[in-house]
């Protein structure tokens, strides 16, 4: 499956979304993050269990500073965890680790 990272405005904020589609590009599956502030994806990794990593941005409001943002979806579309780091910038890059367990 290929994914795509998108951006809608709604009520002057932005929600990220994230579309999963098959190989003719048909949407498979529709994934919104909304936390009622402005979030933006800027990278998204496919992940060995079938799933999705999604990194970005959030601001909780105009006046704040920008947190980096991290989104783990599950293959059927569930988002499975968040988390936000004070860091002033969004996450640009993910890589994929896998380990060996038992070697």
């Amino acid at each position: 499956m290929l994914g795509c990272l998108s951006s809608d405005t709604v009520a002057d904020c932005h929600n990220l979304t994230v579309t999963r589609t098959d190989a003719a590009g048909i949407e498979v599956r529709h994934t919104v993050f909304d936390e009622g502030s402005d979030e933006y994806g800027t990278i998204l990794l496919p992940v060995s269990d079938g799933g999705l990593s999604v990194g970005g941005s959030v601001k909780q409001s105009p006046e704040s500073d920008e947190q980096a943002l991290l989104l783990k979806i599950a293959e059927d579309g569930r988002i499975e965890w968040n988390r936000f780091y004070s860091t002033q910038r969004t996450i640009q890059a993910i890589t994929a680790r896998i380990f060996n367990h038992g070697n």
